[in-house]
């Protein structure tokens, strides 16, 4: 779900980090304030793709 996300890189590889079994991961709250919650995150386009898939 995440490379759907229209979000920067470095909060993409942040996000990943978080969810992974990593031993030591980042806060997840510098992350989130990287993203404007102004703007969607996830386009139409990704929303059709996504649905397709599942």
């Amino acid at each position: 779900m995440i490379e759907f996300m229209d979000v920067s890189q470095e909060v993409k590889d942040g996000l990943r980090l978080i969810f992974s079994d990593a031993n030591e991961k980042p806060y997840i709250g510098p992350i989130l304030k990287k993203i404007n919650p102004e703007q969607k995150i996830i386009s139409k386009e990704s929303i059709y793709r996504i649905n397709r898939i599942f």
